[in-house]
């Protein structure tokens, strides 16, 4: 693998584990943002609805005590006036600070008053039940449309409960509504099925509190489900950003130094074995198994060395024969043309054993051998010191 392909492996693999780490951040920042929805779109809404049906409920319950209490007083301020129109003995009348004209006047003004106001109550407490039926209705929209974009069978299932619960709630409310009119009617008419109706009232009431609590918790329980969840998406997100980021930060510097240390090892190989060429050893040759431009240049590194130690083969053979400045100069120079020759000036000096064969005859082979190198050596320095040539 070349060098550029293992730096290009290290980068690729740190983006790899940061394109994961930004596709997870993406996935868990998608679903935050469902549940950061749920709770905008649904549950939210949804507990402000459930809030102004408690509202509704509790102002008709305001309106129907302030409807038995105007109803009251109309009876009294009816029977003071029957009394002072002299349906009741005189004997019977109370006097008081204010004289009987004066008191009936005050009594009539008051009931006109008061029919005023049952008017607006009864009319108040028709408002607050369509009020009451519109919020219901908005709840189960809300409740409905969370179904449609739920994939989730658990929150399917309790999506429906709490639907189905809605809808008891406002079947509770419907009959309440139905039990508190005949009870305005009954006010009105002073039946005697006054206290019945008013002990089921309570009762339908009571009923009415309680679901509305299971509504309240089941709100609950989704709106803290989905707060946590978003939390806890959050929470992995970034738990998974700081870890790939270390992950990636480590391998990173692991995989370098892993990298630089495969190139520089060679590379040190290839410097040692330069040092010795520098200083005249030719015996070493680099193995380097790598299959990168290092590699390459190894092995042409070998071949060099292989052709510098042929080179001084071929110099050491001719120079057992040649001057070596004349194999220095056939080697530097391939393309001489020894055919054309040179003209030089030189001086020249032949010398030879006076009577060799009768000398040779009296030695050994070795002896005589050891005498020519003894005279070669002497014959040949003070050529060499002059820069001669021996042929």
């Amino acid at each position: 693998m070349q060098i550029r392909h293992k730096i290009f492996g290290v980068a690729l693999l740190v983006f790899t584990l940061m394109g994961l780490s930004i596709l997870f951040s993406t996935q868990k920042l998608y679903q935050v943002n469902r549940g950061v929805t749920a709770l905008a779109e649904v549950f939210i809404p949804l507990s402000k609805e459930i809030a102004e049906i408690d509202l509704q409920i509790a102002q008709q319950k305001l309106h129907v005590e302030r409807l038995e209490k105007y109803l009251t007083v109309t009876k009294l301020n009816d029977e003071e006036l029957h009394k002072l129109a002299g349906e009741i003995p005189p004997e019977h009348l109370q006097t008081g600070p204010e004289s009987l004209a004066e008191k009936q006047t005050r009594l009539e003004a008051e009931n006109i008053e008061l029919k005023r106001l049952i008017v607006r109550e009864e009319e108040d407490f028709g408002v607050r039940e369509l009020n009451v039926d519109a919020a219901i209705k908005n709840a189960e929209n809300i409740v409905e449309k969370a179904v449609d974009r739920t994939v989730t069978i658990e929150k399917v299932k309790a999506l429906l409960k709490l639907l189905v619960h809605l809808q008891s709630i406002n079947q509770q409310h419907s009959s309440l509504h139905a039990q508190k009119t005949l009870l305005i009617r009954a006010l009105k008419q002073q039946s005697p099925t006054l206290f019945e109706l008013k002990k089921l009232i309570e009762e339908e009431e009571d009923k009415l509190a309680e679901s509305m609590a299971v509504a309240w918790e089941e709100i609950s329980y989704f709106t803290e489900i989905a707060a946590k969840k978003a939390a806890e998406h959050e929470r992995q997100a970034l738990t998974v950003n700081i870890v790939l980021a270390a992950v990636s930060g480590v391998l990173a510097l692991l995989l370098s130094s892993l990298v630089i240390q495969r190139i520089l090892q060679p590379l040190r190989l290839l410097m040692d074995c330069t040092r010795k060429i520098e200083s005249g050893d030719l015996s070493g040759e680099i193995e380097i198994k790598t299959r990168d431009e290092i590699s390459d240049l190894s092995h042409s590194f070998n071949n060099m060395v292989y052709e510098l130690r042929k080179t001084e083969e071929i110099k050491g053979k001719f120079g057992q024969y040649v001057d070596p400045r004349v194999v220095s100069r056939l080697i530097s120079d391939p393309d001489l043309n020894l055919a054309d020759g040179e003209k030089k000036v030189v001086s020249v000096f032949f010398a030879d054993f006076a009577n060799f064969t009768g000398i040779s005859e009296r030695f050994t082979p070795s002896g005589l051998v050891k005498l020519i190198n003894r005279y070669f050596s002497l014959m040949s320095r003070p050529v060499t010191e002059h820069q001669g040539l021996i042929d």
